[in-house]
C-alpha cells in the first residue's frame, strides 16, 4: 500500500493484489488483466504458485465485460447469442495486444525484497516466461531487510564498503554482483535450515502424544466395535491388584509390609475373598501372596459376571470403560499442555528438554492408564445396577407421584414416574363424582373439609381419570402438552414453570 500510494502520486494507474477483503475480491479480475499491455500491479505472495497470467490479457474476462457494457448478464437468453460474437472479436485484440506485449520484453517480476525461503524467491519469477513467452525478473534489497541485517549483516556490510559506489551528490548506488546474490542466497539458506529444526523439533514433540493417542483410541475403537474385551479386562485388573501390592510390599523383609493398609486398598476395588488375619507375613513369600491375589481378583470378576449375566456384563464393561477412558484422557490432555509450555526451562540445567519431556510424558501415561483400570475395578464391583422391564410385567409403581433413579447413573433421563390411579385423586373430585346436584356436592365437600368448589363443578365431573406416561430420553415434552406427572394441568404451569 505504501507503493501504491507512491505510483499515485506519480500518477501511474496500476491495481493492489493483497489479502485485504476490498482487494481479495477482485482477485479474479486482477489477475486476469495483469498481462495487458502498460498494466501495473502491485503484489503480495499471493501472486505466487498457482496463478497464471496471460500476456495481452484473458479474452473470456473481456469478452464478459464487454457484454456487461450492454447491460446482459448470464442467465439471460441474449447473453449466449452475444458471446460468441464479441468474444471472436474480443480474441484478435487479444492476439494483437499479446503480440504487443511480447515485442516489448513480457512479463517483468519486480521484486522489492527476498523473502526467507528460496521456493516463495522462485515461485514469484516463475509468473514470467511461462510457455515459452518471454520475460524477466530483477529484485531489489536493501542493506536493512531482516534477512540481510539478521544473518548476512557483516558480510554485506563489507562488501558495500568495498564495492559501494556514489554519485555526484554523494548517493549510494545500487550494485549488482554475484557474490552480493550468492550472500543473500547463503542467508536465506540459514534461515530454511533454521525453519527446518523448529519444524522437527515440533513434529518429535507430537509423536509422543501420537503414540499416546494410538493406545488410548485403540481401547476406544475396540469399544465402540462391539468388541469382547472380558479377557483384557481380567488381564488389566489382575496387574492392577499386582502393582498394589508390590507397592505396599516393597521391602524384602516381612516386617515392613503394610499388609493392613494394602487389604484395605483392595477392598475398595474389589470384594476380596482373603483377609488381611488369614495372611501370616512370616509364613508367607511375597511372590505366592501376589499370585494369590490376582488369582482372587480374577475370580471375584467372574462371579460379577455370572451374578449380572454376560451380556449385561459385557454392556456395563464397554460403558464404564469408555466414560473412564475419555474423562481421564481430557484430564491428561490438560497436563500434557502444561507440561509442554514449561518444559524448555530444563535447558538451563543442562537437560535436553525433549528427552525430559518423553521420559515424564511416559510416566504421566502410565499413571494414567492405572488410573484408568483402578477406576474401572472399584466401579465395575461396586456399582449397582438395576435392570428396568420393557413387557409391562414389572410390578406395579407405588401410588402417589414417586421418582426412582437408577444407581448407575445420575441423569434424569433414567427416571421413572407415576402419578397414581384416578381412585388416589383429591377428595374434592371424588365427592364431586358420587354428589347429585351442584348444590349437594358442595354441602358435602364443604362437610369433608376439602375446601368449596363453584359451578365449575360440573365440569369436573365429566374429567377423565388421569393417565401418567413415561417421558423417553429422546422425547421431548411441549409446553402445551399435559405434564408427565398426571396432574392433568400443561407441562408449562406444571412442572415446566
Amino acid at each position: 500500500e505504501l507503493l501504491s500510494r507512491q505510483l499515485d502520486e506519480r500518477g501511474v494507474p496500476h491495481s493492489v493484489l493483497n489479502a485485504k477483503p476490498e482487494f481479495a475480491e477482485r482477485e479474479g479480475e486482477t489477475i486476469a488483466e495483469a498481462g495487458a499491455p502498460g498494466v501495473v500491479t502491485i503484489a503480495t505472495n499471493m501472486a505466487g504458485r498457482g496463478v497464471d497470467i496471460k500476456l495481452g490479457g484473458n479474452a473470456e474476462h473481456q469478452t464478459h465485460l464487454e457484454l456487461a457494457k450492454l447491460g446482459l448478464a448470464p442467465e439471460q437468453p441474449e447473453y449466449d447469442e452475444m458471446w460468441d460474437e464479441t468474444f471472436t472479436k474480443v480474441e484478435g485484440q487479444v492476439a494483437a495486444a499479446h503480440e504487443q506485449v511480447v515485442e516489448a520484453g513480457g512479463l517483468f517480476i519486480l521484486g522489492t525484497e527476498r523473502h526467507e525461503s528460496r521456493r516463495i524467491d522462485n515461485q514469484l519469477r516463475g509468473r514470467s516466461g511461462r510457455q515459452g513467452d518471454p520475460g524477466e525478473s530483477r529484485f531489489y534489497l536493501s542493506a536493512q531487510d531482516d534477512l540481510v541485517r539478521l544473518f548476512a549483516g557483516e558480510r554485506i556490510y563489507k562488501i558495500l564498503d568495498r564495492l559501494g559506489a556514489t554519485d555526484e551528490e554523494g548517493e549510494e548506488q545500487p550494485i549488482e554482483a554475484g557474490l552480493l546474490t550468492k550472500q543473500i542466497e547463503g542467508a536465506q539458506r540459514k534461515v530454511e535450515e533454521q525453519n527446518f529444526l523448529i519444524r522437527k523439533r515440533v513434529l518429535e514433540y507430537d509423536d509422543v502424544m501420537n503414540q499416546q493417542r494410538e493406545v488410548v483410541y485403540g481401547y476406544r475403537d475396540r469399544i465402540l466395535e462391539g468388541e469382547d474385551i472380558s479377557q483384557t479386562a481380567r488381564e488389566r485388573l489382575a496387574d492392577a491388584v499386582d502393582r498394589l501390592c508390590r507397592e505396599y510390599m516393597a521391602s524384602e523383609h516381612s516386617e515392613e509390609w503394610e499388609l493392613p493398609a494394602m487389604f484395605t486398598q483392595l477392598e475398595q476395588m474389589y470384594p476380596t475373598a482373603i483377609a488381611v488375619e488369614d495372611v501370616d507375613p512370616d509364613a508367607v513369600e511375597r511372590e505366592s501372596l501376589i499370585v494369590e491375589l490376582r488369582e482372587d481378583v480374577v475370580r471375584a470378576y467372574e462371579e460379577r459376571e455370572q451374578e449380572l449375566g454376560s451380556g449385561l456384563m459385557r454392556a456395563l464393561e464397554r460403558y464404564t470403560l469408555l466414560q473412564i477412558i475419555d474423562d481421564r484422557w481430557r484430564e491428561h490432555l490438560h497436563d500434557m499442555d502444561y507440561l509442554r509450555e514449561g518444559i524448555h526451562l530444563r535447558g538451563f540445567a543442562q537437560i535436553d528438554p525433549l528427552v525430559a519431556y518423553k521420559n515424564e510424558a511416559y510416566e504421566m501415561f502410565r499413571g494414567l492408564m492405572n488410573t484408568i483400570w483402578e477406576e474401572f475395578g472399584r466401579f465395575l464391583f461396586h456399582v449397582d445396577v438395576q435392570v428396568e422391564s420393557d413387557n409391562g410385567d414389572a410390578p406395579a409403581p407405588p401410588t402417589g407421584q414417586t421418582w426412582t433413579p437408577t444407581s448407575s447413573s445420575s441423569s434424569t433421563s433414567s427416571l421413572s414416574y407415576s402419578g397414581g390411579t384416578a381412585a388416589d385423586q383429591p377428595s374434592a373430585l371424588a365427592a364431586a363424582r358420587q354428589a347429585g346436584p351442584v348444590g349437594d356436592r358442595t354441602d358435602a365437600m364443604a362437610q369433608n373439609g376439602d375446601g368449596y368448589v363453584d359451578g365449575a363443578v360440573e365440569e369436573a365431573v365429566s374429567v377423565p381419570a388421569v393417565q401418567t406416561r413415561r417421558v423417553d430420553e429422546s422425547e421431548r415434552v411441549g409446553r402445551n402438552d399435559p405434564c408427565w406427572c398426571g396432574s392433568g394441568r400443561k407441562f408449562k404451569k406444571c412442572h415446566g414453570a
